[in-house]
């Protein structure tokens, strides 16, 4: 097929080779033809000047075109034609083949053969075959499982219906169990007061008697019997039990099944069979699960039926006794009606009071839970005697938690501190009373600011106690806290060239002066409450504020640095303070950043500087035994950030200065 197909294309190449030259021909013939008709109209004689000349005629344009693209066109549309029927040619190929493939899937489907085949590649046909092949394939394996539980369940049914004593019954089901499964050992346990006692056994050797029972939870059996799901298990314990026998010797079992007897969700005993096969089939796990139900269900009936006997039979001596005892019964029966009735009118009477109370029980609470305070009470020792129920609304606790009174891990220690030396001073005054304001700790984490007045009742009958009525004051400390922070922001200097901002832990500005607002461009109000990484700014200036936030959160320590940044005047070096402010508790609330434009100062600086190195070039260097004599004068260290030491040198008048950079 490959070696016609390069033919094909050789030959197809020759042909438009040959047709070009044919097509190049033509052309020129019909050309030289339509001249030769345009000059004999003008009656002129056919040479090369006549015809330029006669190409200035838009006519001869046009016909010189139209005799080039119509054979091009005629080309075209053929070339089109091949192309399209070689494609055509191709799928045709392509589908015959993907038929084929899908007759020989379709055989081997209908053979019902494992292997059917590879899959072509955008065949739909082919996919749909392959999956009818998989599902079908999968079908007869779920007929075969069914097949197989169906048959073992009808065996086991048939075994549980003949016996009807549980002594008989376990050993049948353990060896119909093993029969069935194929297995080479098992045991039999029955629950009898928490504890797996082993009913039968089968194929043990002399170590049968170290573990007759179990508890729930102990080994693989209480294993089973504590999760009441099957254990399937590949790798045996070393310890386990070898299986002996004449033919195979003494040899240990390499596969484990644990199958605990359920009667819904009633644990009534556990199986335990052995294997000497590497796996185990998915038929045979789905097995052990479906019979477990029916022999837990029969366990369960044949105990219910031994205990309805014992019943039964306690019952006819009980009714023995009854009749000898029924004289007396009638004798008592009119004192116990009288009694009833007696009952009665004293139950009445109780639902009443027991009504009654609880109504005001319930106002009680409903007024307790919705205060806007919560009430303590407590003994002499500081215990916690009574506590309203609004406690947990007002700290942010659920119904389900439990509150202990002054927790100290819920108070801050100056809370802590605060609300003992209150106790103290109340415990120490008889009838005194107290205020005291302290910070708790909800169970979000969230600081709670608390107002506590104690007054001591230990002298009251009713009460015995010192009683705390407390609640929130949160946002009366907040909204004076505000007015605090507008206090001292209105004391910074309004017209202060240095840019002033101060931005709380989350990074967000809660204040900056107008310079601020006119080095950004933007007015005071829409700078507040945003982030710095939000503003239009100098990159190097927002990372150098980010980076100095994050580490005065860690360090607390005042940071100084200077800064490069772009503004609209030119570039700056700013000398940027950050000053942390801590509140009442020594946290950090908030960082207070201070920039200084220093660019004309570093002006200065770096002049003064080049005057003193043309100075320093201007003197020889002397001898390495010149004394130093320090000049630095205090007013000129604000524009000299030097140290100048003037050397003598021996042996001569002249003075060596030396400029030495100060460390800021």
């Amino acid at each position: 097929m490959g070696i016609e197909a390069n033919k094909e294309v050789v030959l197809y190449r020759c042909a438009i080779g040959k047709r070009t030259i044919f097509l190049f021909v033509f052309i020129v013939l019909f050309l030289l033809l339509a001249w030769g008709g345009f000059l004999s109209i003008e009656k002129s004689v056919f040479s090369l000047s006549n015809i330029i000349h006669l190409h200035t005629w838009w006519l001869v344009w046009f016909v010189d075109l139209l005799i080039i693209s119509v054979p091009f066109a005629v080309i075209f549309v053929r070339n089109y034609i091949n192309e399209k029927t070689a494609q055509y040619r191709s799928e045709i190929f392509d589908l015959n083949k993907r038929i084929q493939h899908n007759i020989e899937l379709a055989s081997n489907l209908k053979e019902g053969k494992d292997d059917l085949g590879n899959e072509i590649s955008g065949d739909h046909l082919a996919s749909v075959l392959l999956d009818i092949g998989k599902n079908i394939k999968v079908a007869r394996q779920r007929e075969d499982e069914e097949n197989y539980i169906s048959k073992g369940k009808e065996q086991m049914s048939d075994l549980l219906r003949v016996h009807h004593d549980l002594l008989d019954l376990t050993p049948a089901v353990l060896k119909a169990l093993i029969d069935y499964l194929g297995a080479i050992q098992g045991a039999f346990y029955l629950l009898e007061d928490e504890v797996l006692k082993r009913s039968a056994m089968y194929a043990y050797n002399r170590r049968r008697f170290e573990y007759d029972e179990f508890r729930i939870g102990k080994g693989l059996v209480g294993a089973a019997a504590y999760e009441k799901q099957l254990i399937y298990r590949t790798e045996i314990p070393e310890d386990y039990w070898s299986v002996t026998s004449g033919l195979i010797g003494e040899k240990k079992p390499k596969t484990l099944l644990v199958i605990p007897l359920m009667q819904e969700e009633e644990l009534q005993g556990v199986v335990e069979v052995a294997f000497l096969r590497d796996h185990l089939e998915n038929k045979h796990l789905l097995y052990a699960e479906v019979v477990a139900e029916s022999i837990g269900q029969t366990i369960y009936n044949l105990k219910i039926t031994a205990r309805t006997q014992k019943l039964l039979q306690e019952s006819q001596e009980l009714t023995k006794t009854l009749q000898k005892n029924e004289e007396q019964l009638r004798q008592n029966a009119q004192e116990m009606l009288e009694t009833q009735e007696e009952l009665e009118k004293s139950n009445q009477m109780l639902e009443a009071q027991v009504q009654e109370v609880a109504h005001a029980r319930k106002r009680l609470e409903a007024l307790l839970t919705n205060a806007s305070e919560f009430i303590s009470i407590y003994n002499e020792n500081q215990e916690l005697v009574f506590e309203s129920p609004s406690v947990k609304r007002i700290l942010g606790y659920d119904d389900d938690d439990e509150i202990t009174g002054m927790d100290p891990d819920l108070l801050t220690p100056r809370g802590y501190r605060t609300i003992n030396n209150l106790f103290q001073y109340l415990l120490e005054t008889p009838g005194g009373e107290q205020t005291a304001q302290y910070t708790y700790l909800r169970k979000n984490g969230e600081k709670l600011f608390l107002e506590t007045k104690g007054k001591n009742l230990l002298h009251d009958p009713a009460i015995r106690g010192i009683i705390f009525n407390t609640q929130d004051i949160t946002e009366r400390k907040r909204a004076e806290k505000e007015e605090q922070m507008k206090s001292r922001m209105q004391s910074l200097s309004e017209n202060s060239p240095d840019m002033i901002m101060r931005i709380n832990i989350m990074g967000k500005l809660v204040y900056v002066n107008p310079a601020v607002a006119k080095f950004v461009g933007i007015q005071t109000n829409d700078i507040i409450k945003k982030r710095v990484n939000d503003l239009e700014i100098d990159r190097r200036f927002v990372d150098y504020i980010e980076a100095t936030l994050s580490e005065i959160k860690e360090n607390q320590e005042t940071i100084i640095s200077e800064v490069k940044v772009s503004t609209s005047s030119g570039e700056r070096i700013m000398e940027i303070k950050g000053i942390p402010e801590l509140n009442d508790e020594g946290e950090l609330e908030s960082v207070l950043f201070v920039s200084h434009d220093m660019t004309e100062f570093k002006k200065i600086e770096a002049e003064i500087k080049e005057k003193n190195k043309k100075i320093l070039g201007q003197h020889k260097l002397c001898s390495e035994d010149s004394k130093f004599i320090t000049a630095r004068y205090q007013p000129s260290a604000i524009l000299f950030p030097a140290f100048i030491y003037i050397l003598p040198a021996k042996g001569c008048c002249k003075w060596r200065f030396s400029l030495v950079p100060q460390k800021r």
